[in-house]
């Protein structure tokens, strides 16, 4: 007697204790499901030890505490963005959001001047805006932006993460409410009675629920995925119908032998024994999860790990619990008496089909599997953004709207971290950030570039422009004035002179005469006037009042206009020393517009460089960019890391398909070699498992690559074509459908081994494993399939793809591998498929 018999006997004993243990873990469940959406992160992949998490950190210090960004995109059909009405609607959208609690800066065309904020086309701007407070903040922005003139669309990785988290929620519901009451009627198809086909459902449901409040536990500590919802969903029904069905079903069998506490134990001490080994094999697959240095797979991880861990556990103690209460009732509401194991059953005859011509079946199949191998050969990964989301989306629609007429790259550039040894605004530093410039500019693929110097080298230039025209101003207006002033002043100088000359020619005839005779003094100033100006003119005198007026000009515009700090030239000549000094003045101090650049280059000790790359943030040409980057010589004395976003999809994507998948694949290969080694003491045996595992799981990458690739099924499936796979979906469908699709493997071979054990030749006891086993592996592939497949139409792209890839790889597992690959493989291998172990006789 066994271990797990002992275990099927204990659970009958305390079946009402184990039912209210149970009763309360699901309250508990119900209780706490509901509450966990709010606590799982969205799905951004950051690699937290790599270069780009490091500027990532850096960049985090530098703004507010908990910032988020977020994009208005602006949208008229009628009026063009640079109009008047367009400005001013755009503004009083704009004011009304700066006004929001949480909202620390509003950035802007009628902020900055900066062109590129408006669109190719001319009737479309956009605004960022930054703040904290997650979805509150968001939903204040959105009904903030939406209640004016102007169509808004409020985007920005932020707003994508919480429409991916609202989504994700809402295809769990939508596919809940669809496989459940599919996978009912699949059961009662199965079992041909109401009662025994709601146990399954029942031990899902609490296995899901009882995921959930674990999960929700696990989230006050740890950082938990929008995925890890998906999985639990996926595997609680999948696996707990699963689970349950091969229970129930052996039940059934066992109870028309005998009474049903030995029913309930046997069924343990045979299903049971089934049951973990296939679980430790699931488990396997999700724990190699845990090799990659990811906190959203990690956390996938756990998750799986949690789901099977509760799923095993509700199928060795609650479905045998209630079993034991149900005993014969099990039986009741049936449609049909089952048939049991024997008989030549559907299941039987096809596994002779399979075995008549083993050659032929293994050839064909083989064919299958490789034309749907092919395409993997053409395979690119990348990363998914906003076009995750459903095109109805409002943050897709945004930055839909972004890609297509605004410098998208622009609003996701390659930063780079600059560190001199000092402040970023010294002379000396800014003379090594203009020459880490010089070198970015040279790389290929780069469009252009924006740092503290530039910043402050156009704010110095466009400083000494408006120097140089207040200059040009005040010389044009004392100019025009010169002339007036040099006549005005040589008159005074005739006039005196005239006075002085007329008074002495007077004096004289007073002296001679003792009067002035009448008429005379008229007549000397008369003759006089002409003799001075004359005189006068011959002596310079204009010139040397005009000179004397212009010195005085010059000092007076002197006083009046600041002298352009040393490094700057009235011509636009900017030197490092220049721009050092310009920042160090007033008018740079008091220029807001230049202290929130600054801000947003300037980060403590270090210099923010933001590049430009010429191609898509998203694309291979720009992680290409970010190589380059990175094998730049640095200047003597200075240390550059490269970061933001293409250069995280570069580090996660080298990661993902690097040394982690290595480990993982050994690890997950290896320990489920070794699971089913000593569940089946054969080694051959979980050889054969091992390759009719991978034969399925990659005919169903290559067919995620022809649906989410090339596009073929794009409109039936209603998703967006990104050109590439997801990196996350062909890893997690590894990880999580590994071990599924090895549970059929576990079920047959068990089944199989059963009958060898009993004395029954090879195909015997293929035909026997097949007709006992064969519609319990379809009826839970179908659940199985039902359960991921509907979850083929969620709005999530990686959702969709994760479900479809997990159903492809259960149906080519269940129906074409163990129903025709796997009998005409034992046929081929004979006895050797138990080496070592040998032939037992029953």
């Amino acid at each position: 007697m066994g271990g797990f018999h002992r275990l099927g006997e204990l659970v009958y004993r305390l079946r009402w204790v184990v039912i209210g243990l149970w009763l309360v873990v699901l309250g508990a469940g119900v209780y706490l499901a509901p509450q966990v959406g709010g606590r799982l992160s969205g799905g951004e992949v950051i690699l937290p030890d790599s270069e780009s998490a490091e500027v990532q950190r850096v960049l985090e210090e530098r703004s507010a505490s908990g910032s988020e960004v977020y994009v208005i995109v602006f949208r008229s059909e009628e009026m063009n963005a640079r109009s008047e009405g367009f400005r001013q609607a755009e503004s009083r959208v704009l004011e009304r959001v700066r006004e929001l609690p949480g909202v620390s800066r509003v950035t802007g065309y009628g902020d900055t001047g900066d062109e590129d904020f408006l669109s190719e086309d001319g009737h479309k701007s956009y605004a960022v805006v930054e703040g904290s407070g997650a979805e509150e903040l968001l939903a204040r922005i959105r009904r903030a932006a939406g209640s004016g003139e102007l169509r808004t669309y409020v985007t920005g990785q932020a707003a994508v993460e919480e429409d991916l988290q609202r989504a994700a929620e809402e295809s769990i519901r939508r596919a809940e409410t669809f496989a459940l009451p599919v996978a009912l009627g699949i059961l009662v198809v199965a079992f041909g009675g109401v009662v025994a086909a709601s146990l399954p459902m029942i031990i899902g449901v609490c296995s899901v629920f009882a995921t959930f409040g674990l999960v929700y536990l696990v989230s006050t500590f740890y950082e938990m995925s929008i995925f890890v919802s998906q999985v639990a969903t996926m595997l609680g029904l999948g696996l707990g119908i699963d689970y349950a069905l091969l229970v129930v079903s052996r039940f059934r069998e066992e109870l028309a032998r005998g009474s049903a506490p030995e029913a309930v134990a046997r069924t343990v001490g045979t299903a049971g024994r089934t049951i973990f080994f296939s679980g430790a094999a699931v488990l396997i697959g999700l724990a190699g999860l845990f090799f990659f240095p990811f906190p959203i797979l990690r956390s996938v991880g756990i998750g799986g790990v949690l789901v099977v861990c509760t799923t095993v556990l509700a199928a060795l103690t609650l479905a045998p619990a209630v079993m034991g209460v149900l005993g014969e009732r099990i039986n009741r509401l049936s449609l049909r008496w089952p048939s049991g194991a024997g008989g030549r059953s559907p299941w039987r005859r096809i596994g002779a089909l399979g075995m008549r011509r083993p050659v032929f079946t293994v050839a064909a199949v083989a064919v299958l599997c490789g034309l749907l191998l092919y395409p993997l050969g053409d395979l690119r990964t990348g990363l998914a953004n906003a076009r995750a989301l459903p095109a109805s989306a409002e943050s897709r629609a945004g930055d839909d709207i972004l890609r297509e007429d605004f410098r998208y790259a622009s609003l996701n550039p390659i930063q780079l971290v600059v560190r001199t040894g000092g402040d970023p605004t010294t002379a000396e530093s800014l003379r090594e950030i203009r020459d880490v410039g010089r070198r970015v500019r040279e790389v290929e693929g780069v469009d252009g570039l924006r740092s503290v110097y530039t910043v402050g080298e156009r704010a110095a230039r466009q400083y000494a422009g408006r120097v140089a025209e207040a200059r040009r101003q005040a010389e044009a207006e004392a100019a025009a004035r010169t002339d007036e002033v040099v006549d005005r002043q040589f008159e005074r100088q005739v006039e005196a002179r005239t006075d002085q000359a007329v008074e002495e020619e007077l004096a004289g005839l007073r002296e001679r005469y003792g009067t002035v005779p009448p008429g005379a003094e008229e007549e000397i100033r008369s003759r006089t006037e002409p003799q001075v100006r004359q005189a006068l003119e011959q002596a310079g005198a204009r010139r040397k009042i005009r000179a004397e007026v212009e010195k005085q000009i010059r000092r007076r515009i002197e006083e009046r206009l600041p002298d352009l700090p040393e490094g700057i030239s009235a011509e636009g000549e900017i030197t490092p020393e220049g721009v050092a000094n310009f920042l160090d003045t007033e008018a740079a101090r008091e220029n807001e517009q230049l202290r929130d650049a600054l801000e947003t280059f300037v980060a403590g000790d270090a210099a923010v460089v933001q590049v430009i790359p010429a191609s898509d943030p998203y694309s291979g040409e720009a992680r290409r960019t970010v190589e380059a980057l990175r094998e730049l010589e640095e200047p003597e004395g200075v240390e550059v890391a490269v970061g933001g976003l293409p250069a995280q999809q570069h580090d996660v994507l080298a990661s993902l398909f690097g040394a982690p998948l290595l480990y993982t694949g050994l690890f997950v290969l290896g320990a489920t070699y070794l699971t089913l080694a000593a569940s089946f003491r054969s080694l051959v045996a979980p050889l054969k498992g091992l390759l009719v595992n991978g034969l399925s799981l990659a005919a169903s990458m290559g067919l995620l690559v022809l649906i989410f690739q090339e596009g073929h099924l794009s409109g039936l499936l209603g998703l967006s074509t990104t050109g590439f796979v997801d990196a996350l979906v062909p890893i997690l469908t590894f990880c999580v459908v590994f071990g599924i699709s090895m549970d059929y493997e576990v079920f047959l071979l068990s089944r199989i081994k059963e009958a060898r054990d009993a004395g029954a030749t090879p195909e015997e006891s293929v035909e026997e494993g097949l007709g006992a086993i064969g519609r319990i592996i379809a009826s839970a592939a179908a659940i199985l399939i039902t359960v991921t497949g509907a979850f083929a139409f969620a709005d999530i792209l990686q959702i969709k793809a994760l479900g479809i890839g997990i159903a492809a790889a259960v149906f080519i597992a269940a129906f074409v591998m163990q129903m025709l690959f796997v009998p005409a493989i034992m046929k081929l291998l004979g006895e050797w498929i138990w080496w070592p172990s040998g032939r037992k006789k029953g």
